[in-house]
């Protein structure tokens, strides 16, 4: 699980460097109550679907990981993403 979620980490921060915008979106949830902050990154992310491609091909290692394994989504920690 642990190497799965650091390969997912890097792959993101990756990701984030390359796209500043994004990055700065989801800086700007930072702090926000969960609720509050997974409707606004839905909605970010409905309104810009190739960003949402891009973030699911870096998460999918994880739903891989949880579909074969049957871990439950809470013990994979990659955030509100």
């Amino acid at each position: 699980i642990m190497a799965v979620e650091a390969q997912m980490t890097t792959a993101m921060a990756g990701y984030l460097f390359t796209h500043p915008e994004v990055n700065a979106f989801l800086s700007s949830t930072n702090g926000m109550p969960d609720g509050q902050r997974r409707s606004m990154i839905d909605d970010y992310l409905t309104a810009n679907p190739q960003t949402q491609a891009e973030i699911n091909a870096i998460k999918n290692p994880g739903a891989v990981l949880r579909d074969r394994c049957n871990i439950p989504d809470a013990d994979l920690h990659f955030g509100l993403l």
